[in-house]
């Protein structure tokens, strides 16, 4: 889980529901919030097939990249081969390339690489929320069909209950966060 039950409770206040509902909900929104993102969140190890970018790098989908396998080297967000030839193969081929990255939800340092931005605690955690309580403080008014607390909204269906499917996070946020790399097909 990306974020702790009582990190949950912190950011929403919700102190009254039973903490194996929570950590489903929280597993949900997490899953949801991948889906959106098009990457996984959750520090990892992880052998990915890549597209080779024109300057030799490949972009992984989970970042921050902790570590890479042996003779490569990190730049930021992308891994680039250390041999002397410098890149994985030819610019628009695919590697096979291992490397660890993602967020450390035990991590709890601020300044850490792999702590989880509190933008993406707080974009699951409210989702969490909404699939939850979607009647408690996110009630659509008679007539609306959807409602927006911070960076996360909610489509309501009939009776008013939001399911998982039907939370969205904000595209701000989405767009912030977004893989844009290419896997292999």
């Amino acid at each position: 889980m990306l974020i702790a039950i009582a990190r949950y409770r912190e950011i929403t206040g919700d102190t009254t529901s039973a903490s194996a509902v929570v950590e489903t909900a929280i597993d949900d929104a997490q899953a949801l919030l991948e889906d959106q993102l098009r990457r996984p969140l959750e520090q990892a190890a992880r052998t990915e097939r890549l597209r080779v970018f024109a300057d030799g790098r490949v972009y992984p989908r989970a970042t921050p990249i902790i570590s890479a396998q042996a003779g490569a080297d990190i730049y930021g967000n992308a891994i680039v081969d250390g041999t002397p030839a410098g890149t994985f193969l030819e610019p628009d081929d695919y590697a096979e390339v291992t490397y660890t990255g993602g967020y450390d939800p035990a991590e709890t340092d601020l300044a850490a690489v792999d702590y989880v931005p509190v933008e993406l605690q707080r974009a699951v955690a409210w989702a969490a929320y909404a699939i939850l309580r979607p009647a408690d403080g996110l009630q659509a008014p008679a007539g609306d069909r959807s409602a927006t607390v911070g960076d996360v909204s909610v489509t309501f269906g009939p009776g008013g209950a939001a399911a998982p499917g039907e939370v969205e996070f904000d595209r701000g946020l989405v767009r912030r966060w977004r893989w844009r790399g290419e896997l292999a097909a």
